[in-house]
């Protein structure tokens, strides 16, 4: 079993992350006035929103400024009618990323800044030109910063739940808190193991918490709707039954449950619950679980037998595992790697990490 004495609270760094978009003072949210660094702030006017070099400030408060995203002339047809403005923005020391939408199509643009720039000697239209970059789709933009190295990897993760719908900002009421019911997190350990004790479902959860989120995906909304529907009409309705040992862990807005090794429900106590093979089968493929099932496994599970073998099946390539030392409460003993030495023998090399926690965001 996995280490635990690094183990974060991912959901506060990105909370606080975004933190960083609101000024210290309280009045500025109340203006709709929220700075962004390096001279940058998202304001928020009748049409929406729009990010502008400040130029008009009193008290830390920017009422005023040339358009940057998007420029005056992106903003506005000839008429006057707004023709793309700004949804949200998120920030850090480094980047910042804009996501809009354009009115008459209703498709979104992603914008990058790179704040490598001098704000005392640009004008808005070369923060523009020589440092900002346009993509259809917050992937390419993560694929640019990737190949680039531009930005780091919490706000690349922080962008991806930030700017799809888990967060909303209204004018003057700054970030409002994480909707996780736009949100489903499932968390499981890779792979088959077994412990000479039963994993009960508190336990996984109680490893989700400390767990930090590995991977984004996004799903279409139907799926997100059978498994949201499906957590709904079982939360609460445990029945006492044994035999149903928890491997993944899932939650979303205030329901939770685990998935059982042999495809069966229980609650958080362990109690069975009605199950859905449809709906567990898409918690399991969706996530990414099934990946760390070789073919044979995959024979035997219930739900593969039911629906085939999913189509983003991707087998994972182990290292070489051991584990070690005497088991704990639990029964589960500590998973290390091993590598070859010089002498092409296998020695320790670390501690293993063999828990996953994925969100499954819904599209838009």
């Amino acid at each position: 079993m996995k280490s635990r004495l690094f183990a974060s609270a991912t959901l506060f760094f990105l909370l606080m992350m975004v933190c960083c978009l609101v000024p210290s003072k309280y009045k500025a949210e109340r203006e709709g006035s929220y700075a962004l660094g390096n001279g940058l702030y998202m304001m928020d006017f009748d049409h929406g929103k729009v990010i502008v070099q400040g130029s008009y400030m009193e008290d830390e408060i920017c009422y005023g400024g040339d358009y940057v995203i998007p420029l005056y002339e992106e903003c506005y047809d000839s008429l006057g009618h707004v023709r793309e403005y700004v949804t949200d923005a998120i920030a850090d020391d480094e980047i910042i990323i804009v996501k809009t939408v354009v009115s008459n199509s209703n498709e979104y643009k992603y914008y990058l800044v790179d704040k490598k720039y001098d704000e005392q000697s640009v004008s808005n239209t070369q923060i523009r030109d020589s440092f900002t970059y346009i993509f259809s789709t917050l992937n390419e933009l993560e694929s640019f910063c990737i190949e680039k190295r531009i930005g780091t990897q919490p706000i690349l993760v922080a962008a991806k739940i930030c700017l799809l719908p888990l967060y909303s900002r209204g004018a003057g009421d700054g970030y409002n808190e994480l909707s996780v019911y736009d949100t489903i997190f499932v968390s499981y350990q890779e792979g088959l193991y077994e412990t000479s004790a039963a994993t009960t479902c508190n336990q996984m959860k109680e490893w989700s918490v400390d767990e930090d989120v590995s991977e984004i995906v996004v799903i279409d909304k139907d799926s997100y709707d059978v498994i949201c529907s499906y957590l709904s009409e079982v939360s609460g309705k445990g029945e006492v039954r044994e035999g149903c040992e928890a491997r993944l862990y899932v939650q979303v807005s205030t329901y939770e449950m685990c998935v059982g090794d042999l495809g069966c429900g229980c609650d958080v106590n362990d109690n069975g619950i009605p199950t859905d093979n449809y709906a567990l089968y898409l918690i399991r493929s969706l996530s990414g679980y099934y990946n760390y099932l070789d073919s044979l496994d995959l024979q035997h599970d219930i739900l593969i037998n039911e629906f085939g073998i999913p189509s983003n099946y991707q087998k994972r390539i182990y290292p070489k595992l051991a584990v070690k030392g005497s088991p704990d409460e639990y029964g589960a003993r500590e998973i290390v790697e091993l590598v070859k030495d010089k002498k092409g023998e296998y020695v320790e090399e670390s501690d293993y990490d063999d828990f996953r926690k994925v969100a499954l965001v819904r599209e838009q």
